[in-house]
């Protein structure tokens, strides 16, 4: 099953199984972060996945 870290725009950080059409839409308005752990991507408001940059390439 997989795994997300859900960032709310407080800095809060929470981990979970499935995100919601509410998450979503939370995204699209830049309020939460959606990552993906297994393989570290982001989801974008387009539904895409990006590569998040390594630590200390920046």
């Amino acid at each position: 099953m997989e795994k997300y870290i859900i960032t709310f725009e407080d800095g809060q950080h929470y981990i979970t199984d499935t995100y919601t059409d509410d998450d979503l839409a939370g995204l699209s308005s830049g309020v939460l972060t959606i990552i993906r752990l297994s393989d570290g991507k982001e989801l974008q408001p387009d539904l895409s996945w990006s590569e998040l940059p390594k630590w200390g390439e920046f």
